[in-house]
């Protein structure tokens, strides 16, 4: 992947107003410790350097938006998320259908508090009428915890099963291969917590 143009400020062509100024390192830093990530794996991913990375985290230097786009999207996130002051004390409400999906025809995922909270990330699924959720996967090496909220699920974690009904509940590292099915007639509904966020 080729590196980005890395200079903070505005480059031929771009206005001021395409340049962010505002702080993001600390937030950009927090996140990528809560989800055990490197300088360089980041770095790496957004297609930018490791060095610039570290100079954006201790405000050293300004990211372009184009870069700040790439970096925020390392961590599923849009710049508005790190530009908002989402560490404070302050309540977030985030209705029903305010809630940020991801989707597939037959499963899917929605975050019920925003997902830029660095200590845990909580996450609603729900499954058509014997929909998987695909292979067994991983996703760093954190804690989650399943609850069914209704239906029944196949929890399948390395080579253990799991037949769950509403209200069973389930733990397991997110470095252990894993997937769920759902093995009813109806919709099933999941919650997952994660911690820190995956």
């Amino acid at each position: 992947m080729a590196l980005l143009e890395e200079r903070g400020e505005p480059v031929a062509g771009e206005s001021a107003a395409q340049a962010v100024e505002s702080p993001v390192g600390q937030k950009l830093r927090e996140l990528r410790l809560a989800r055990r990530m490197t300088l360089n794996a980041v770095a790496s991913r957004a297609g930018i350097s490791e060095s610039f990375l570290s100079q954006i985290e201790r405000g050293k230097a300004t990211p372009r938006l184009q870069v700040l786009f790439r970096v925020a999207g390392v961590f599923d996130l849009t710049p508005a998320d790190l530009l908002v002051d989402t560490f404070s004390d302050t309540p977030v409400f985030v209705p029903r259908q305010g809630r940020r999906a991801i989707a597939t025809e037959e499963y899917r995922k929605q975050r019920l508090i925003p997902h830029m909270v660095s200590s845990v990330e909580v996450l609603a699924g729900s499954f058509e009428p014997h929909a998987t959720a695909g292979p067994q996967y991983t996703h760093g090496d954190g804690d989650e915890l399943l609850l069914v909220l209704t239906g029944t699920i196949c929890a399948v974690v390395g080579e253990q099963s799991f037949t769950m009904f509403e209200g069973d509940c389930l733990y397991y590292r997110t470095s252990m291969p894993h997937t769920l099915t759902n093995l009813g007639d109806e919709t099933a509904e999941v919650l997952w917590i994660i911690a820190p966020p995956g």
